[in-house]
């Protein structure tokens, strides 16, 4: 009997680890209930050069979000709280973080969501 105990702790805890992990993983993929849009690189019309939006990724009510430059309301709301963050990222969020293009941006939401 003690080694179906065994088996279905063991599996419980596998099945509870995995879970945390696929949960982390996917934190960033996650948008706020509020926010359905999100961020793509759109160039604007210009005469030589193509000009893209700039993002800024700051705290907004405790997780991590993505605003477009000079825009108080938030594009995208990561599931990551920015408690969770080495204290060196929780100080560059406080000023805001910019990322000038879509690659960027999300190279910059991989590192702090991981």
């Amino acid at each position: 009997m003690s080694r179906r105990v065994n088996a279905f702790v063991t599996m419980a805890f596998i099945m509870f680890m995995s879970a945390a992990v696929i949960s982390t993983f996917l934190s960033c993929q996650r948008n706020d209930s509020a926010s359905a849009h999100t961020p793509t690189e759109e160039p604007t019309a210009s005469s030589d050069t193509t000009v893209y939006r700039t993002y800024v990724v700051r705290e907004y009510n405790g997780m991590v979000a993505v605003f477009e430059k000079g825009n108080s309301k938030p594009l995208k709301v990561t599931a990551r709280c920015v408690s969770a963050l080495p204290e060196e990222d929780r100080f560059r969020l406080v000023s805001g973080i910019e990322a000038v293009s879509d690659t960027k941006l999300k190279r910059l939401l991989e590192d702090l969501c991981s």
